[in-house]
């Protein structure tokens, strides 16, 4: 009989195993070892897990301990700087302003005048806008205070030598720098000898002039002075030689009959008279001294219920501890200059023996004796200054204004988002406020040293600039060099000499307030004194080349400016926290979810979609969910 008929042959004779055809993706011969190849899909979305809840228990939890330190720092800084730096804004300025400080800005007022009250008693001018100006009746043809010049300094303590006409038939006259009022009844010193002198100024003093013609003009209805639209003449606008024949006919008049209105300015002369008390030797130390100028009535409720809304005001004040707010003294009255007879009555002059003699009334409150524990510098011209002037470079004092250390801005503010804090990720607010703003400083930009020493870096003495800070003498390098002699070779001259030189920009002095050591070594002394050199790195600062060329460069007799910053020692230091970077790990915890959340369908997809179906083709199986596909339909 015939053989037996072959088997039929399976439907995977030329599969994989026969090797009759190519590897497929995922062509296994069975389910376990597609699953064993794809085993990484299935681990891949556990780590991504783990990893991101690891990640979220170490920022929440346990793991936490280096960047909680750092964080419980950043939270503690948040929750005390605020009032560290208010009682350290306070503390200083009290000792700084202890003299004369004059106060522009209405914002400032409460800052740097009602808290210096809180310890010592405060003589307080207050200036309100547009007060200032006093018009007094003087002679037309006389010298007035408006013919000085504006450089000479305030009326009662200019610098300038002549005499005045101040009103009320006062004439105030100063020789060798010695001020004083003529009697009653001195005549008025004139300005214009001749009539071609004053037709002289009827540019440069216009309104003066054209005051004097509505008063007196001779001839003013007659050619050439008459115009058109004025009969009088009074209102026409002139020539040059209209004013010279005006000032003919009418020079005797002037000088004979009539008086003209003019201006003085008597918050300046104020200022200079509290600023000159504040400094005498029986009052300094013992109150403070301040002016505070501008809209201060309208807009300021710390003052304007002490002060006079049409006229400057002197009193003196202090401070209720429990309220915190301005109390005015009853004993010495409120002195009100514009209404002071007591010397020049309806005069433009301020006394300053007057003011004087308040500031003593003002220190008397105080007991007789300077307030424990201030500013009381060894030497008197710091004294007197304060701590505003108290540092001087080269001999030039700094004007050391009131201002704030501002701290670099916080890395984490950057990454923040307003879901995370409410989805508890980040307990804090993303503003802290006083996070940056650190303590109060006082800085000159930019004192002028004259005569600056030249460099020379192979003197036998080192170019030095002289610091005082207190009365306390110091010296500072006055250049910062680094010449390759090494390199140039023994005895090699100032052209092989390579030099890298920076020239004084800075001065930081730091001082200590010792109050415990009693008033005489107590109250604020010199901690330190450091220069830094360069500046901004700019030509005029730091110069690379040859010795010789440096010589050149900064031959010395010029004047530098040189930043002075005066700080305490004692106050809270600038915040520098190393960046938390909670932000950094949410966004990884975020990451590692979002990773878990994509991954994991992966492995039964292909697990499905590939090795099932492969499996059961290699086996001469229906591949799974055969029953829907057409090839199969009917089995």
């Amino acid at each position: 009989r015939d053989p037996p008929s072959p088997p039929a042959p399976a439907m995977s004779a030329d599969g994989v195993i026969t090797g009759r055809r190519p590897y497929r993706f995922l062509d296994e011969t069975s389910a376990w070892n597609g699953a064993v190849r794809l085993s990484a899909f299935v681990f891949l979305p556990l780590l991504c897990l783990v990893g991101g809840i690891l990640m979220i228990s170490y920022e929440t939890g346990w793991a936490n301990h280096e960047d909680r330190d750092s964080r419980d720092m950043a939270w503690d800084y948040r929750v005390t700087a605020p009032g560290s730096n208010n009682f350290h804004g306070a503390y200083f300025r009290r000792a700084h302003w202890n003299t004369f400080r004059a106060i522009e800005a209405p914002a400032t007022v409460y800052a740097e005048v009602v808290l210096a009250a809180v310890d010592r008693p405060t003589m307080l001018a207050l200036h309100p806008t547009g007060a200032c100006e006093r018009t007094v009746q003087v002679a037309c043809l006389a010298s007035k205070p408006a013919h000085r010049a504006a450089s000479a300094g305030p009326l009662n303590l200019g610098t300038d030598d002549g005499s005045w006409a101040v009103g009320d038939g006062r004439v105030l006259v100063r020789s060798a720098g010695v001020t004083a009022l003529a009697a009653v009844g001195t005549p008025e010193p004139s300005e214009y000898a001749t009539d071609a002198e004053l037709a002289s100024f009827h540019d440069t003093r216009y309104a003066e002039l054209n005051e004097m013609r509505q008063r007196v003009c001779v001839g003013c209805n007659a050619a050439p002075l008459v115009c058109a639209t004025d009969a009088t003449g009074k209102s026409c606008s002139w020539d040059s030689t209209q004013w010279a024949q005006w000032a003919q006919n009418s020079f005797a008049t002037l000088g004979n009959t009539k008086t003209c209105e003019t201006s003085v300015n008597v918050c300046e002369q104020v200022e200079a008279a509290i600023e000159l008390a504040s400094k005498d030797e029986d009052v300094a130390g013992r109150i403070a001294a301040r002016v505070v100028t501008g809209s201060w009535t309208a807009d300021n409720v710390h003052t304007k219920h002490i002060a006079s809304p049409t006229a400057p005001t002197i009193t003196f004040v202090t401070t209720d501890p429990s309220t915190n707010a301005l109390v005015a003294g009853d004993d010495p009255v409120a002195w009100t200059p514009l209404t002071d007879t007591s010397t020049c009555g309806a005069c433009g002059y301020v006394d300053p023996a007057t003011a004087l003699t308040f500031a003593k009334a003002t220190a008397t409150k105080n007991g007789g004796s300077a307030v424990k524990g201030y500013l009381v510098p060894p030497d008197a011209d710091g004294r007197y200054r304060g701590l505003r002037g108290g540092v001087a470079v080269g001999g030039v004092h700094a004007d050391l204004q009131a201002t704030h250390e501002i701290g670099t801005e916080w890395r984490t503010r950057k990454g923040f988002v307003p879901a995370f804090y409410e989805a508890g990720f980040w307990p804090w607010e993303p503003q802290c406020d006083g996070t940056s703003s650190n303590v109060t400083v006082a800085e000159d930009p930019g004192t002028y040293v004259p005569n600056f020493p030249p460099f020379d870096v192979r003197g036998v003495t080192t170019p030095f600039v002289n610091v005082t800070a207190l009365g306390t003498y110091r010296v500072v390098s006055a250049y910062e060099s680094a010449c390759d002699f090494d390199g140039a070779g023994v005895g090699a001259g100032a052209d092989a000499v390579t030099c890298v030189v920076a020239a004084l920009s800075g001065v930081d002095v730091s001082v200590a307030y010792a109050p415990v050591a009693g008033e005489d070594l107590g109250a604020w002394r010199v901690v330190s004194v450091t220069a830094s050199y360069g500046g901004d790195g700019g030509e005029n600062d730091v110069f690379v080349g040859t010795e010789a060329s440096a010589v050149a460069k900064f031959a010395g007799g010029v004047t530098r400016s040189v930043k002075v910053t005066l700080r305490d020692a004692g106050a809270p230091e600038t915040s520098s926290f190393p960046p938390l970077g909670t932000p950094g790990k949410i966004y990884a915890a975020m990451a590692f979810f979002l990773a878990a959340l994509f991954t994991a369908p992966i492995h039964p997809y292909l697990m499905s979609s590939y090795v099932h179906y492969n499996v059961a083709v290699n086996e001469g199986k229906p591949p799974p969910g055969w029953q829907a596909m057409r090839r199969f339909r009917g089995w």
